[in-house]
């Protein structure tokens, strides 16, 4: 017999549960917000980043390499290519921030598999070109896997304090 919907259970929030909640929420309108700049007005969105790299290249010595590399691989092909993995990656983030906000079981090993799959592409473009940005979210990613997944190892070792309904009742009919 299936459980009515307010008796399904529900993951304890946590403080580094609301932090994620809270990342991917803010993440999902940002990158869904540049997708449709990106898919809408790609002509200006070329404009700024060529303004940009020119920007970064004059400024000096510390910058200038990001403006050279902006400029050199700038085009409007790498503009669609954005654009469709900004709309891949807010409408992921999306869909994990409303399912870690249901907060059902199931969520956190979806969001934990989704993150997971990403570690190794990842690790190797720190590997081929190491930067402080890229350590960074790899070693962040890596931690909200890593707390996901204990956390869900967690709750299945606690032991159950409640009975699921209906099961009790037909123990004591039997009696």
């Amino acid at each position: 017999m299936r459980e009515p919907k307010s008796k399904q259970p529900h993951t304890p929030t946590t403080t580094g549960l609301k932090l994620i909640i809270a990342y991917k929420a803010l993440k999902a309108p940002v990158m869904l917000g540049i997708a449709v700049w990106l898919t809408v007005a790609p002509s200006q969105a070329y404009q700024i980043f060529e303004w940009i790299a020119e920007e970064l290249y004059a400024a000096n010595s510390l910058w200038s390499p990001l403006g050279d590399w902006i400029a050199n691989h700038l085009s409007v092909r790498m503009l669609h290519r954005g654009a469709a993995l900004a709309w891949l990656d807010g409408l992921f983030t999306a869909a994990e921030a409303v399912l870690l906000i249901l907060r059902k079981p199931w969520s956190e090993w979806m969001v934990a598999i989704g993150l997971g799959l990403l570690l190794p592409f990842e690790l190797v473009s720190v590997i081929r070109k190491p930067s402080i940005g890229k350590l960074a979210v790899l070693l962040i990613n890596a931690a909200v896997v890593a707390y996901l997944v204990r956390r869900r190892i967690n709750q299945r070792q606690l032991p159950s304090t409640e009975e699921p309904e209906g099961r009790t009742a037909s123990i004591s009919n039997r009696a």
